[in-house]
């Protein structure tokens, strides 16, 4: 009972990660990089640029115009982890894939991977522990009907998002494989 307790804790901690209040914390961002891998594309890069850094606002302005949805993007030189959100003000709701996108000049390499949120990731994993606890109900339907429901909704998020993430990709591949170079006046 203790571990399933203490399984319960963590995955209501993990999930509320997913919240793009603790997005936003650099200490957390450790999160975000790893989980159950859904996507992985590689793009090439030209060997004519020596850029290592993407402003946020550039990317997350990238997110948007690939039709992301309340894209949030996060990182430092050379890696930055993306999400996208739906719902209300003050409700928002992680869709399935969070993304983790990095870049190497040396390997003229931009990778990008998709993880499924932790959202995603621990109702998955309830719906199928409900398989494995005993249940005094006729038939596996009552537990059959909500895993299909779900993985549906995961198989038309999945189409979705794995659309738009080769657009950012390939957006971050082509600005690091110009010449052209952003000058910023300060006044």
């Amino acid at each position: 009972m203790e571990i399933l307790m203490i399984t319960v804790v963590i995955g209501a901690i993990l999930a509320a990660t997913d919240n793009p209040f603790f997005f936003r914390y650099r200490s957390l961002r450790f999160l975000y990089g790893f989980g159950l891998p859904l996507y992985f594309r590689m793009f090439k890069v030209l060997p004519r640029s020596d850029k290592f850094s993407i402003p946020r606002w550039k990317i997350e302005h990238w997110m948007a115009a690939s039709g992301f949805s309340k894209p949030m993007a996060e990182g430092n030189d050379g890696q930055y982890v993306l999400m996208e959100f739906v719902g209300l003000p003050g409700r928002p709701i992680p869709l399935l894939m969070r993304a983790k996108i990095s870049w190497d000049n040396k390997d003229r390499n931009v990778i990008v991977w998709g993880y499924a949120t932790w959202t995603y990731f621990i109702i998955f994993a309830a719906l199928l522990a409900m398989f494995f606890i005993p249940a005094k109900m006729e038939g596996d339907v009552c537990l059959q009907a909500p895993m299909f429901v779900y993985l549906l909704w995961c198989g038309i998020l999945y189409f979705k998002q794995s659309q738009r993430l080769p657009s950012i990709g390939e957006q971050i591949s082509q600005y690091l494989s110009s010449d052209y170079q952003e000058y910023r006046t300060q006044r």
